[in-house]
């Protein structure tokens, strides 16, 4: 995904006005805990006050990605939806 997806330039455009953070679930799962993950990756949404708007799990090509960032991607999740949580196989 990283040198894929995230690395294009028309990627990273649309993540600007976005603070991205990547988690190593391996070394602090308590981040995995919190927002019940469990693969990855997994892409995550979140307010200020940290609630998670959306949420994308697995692979997903540049152009997914991006209508996931601009809150369009059909193939999204919401937590607590009947599909489950945010970290189920995504």
């Amino acid at each position: 995904m990283k040198r894929q997806v995230l690395s294009l330039e028309r990627v990273r455009e649309e993540l600007a006005p976005f603070i991205a953070v990547e988690i190593n679930l391996a070394r602090d799962a308590t981040y995995a805990r919190r927002y019940r993950i469990e693969g990855a990756p997994t892409f995550l949404l979140l307010d200020a006050a940290g609630r998670v708007k959306d949420a994308r799990v697995g692979p997903v090509s540049a152009d997914e990605f991006i209508r996931f960032l601009q809150g369009t991607s059909a193939s999204s999740r919401s937590p607590g939806s009947e599909s489950g949580s945010p970290g189920s196989a995504r």
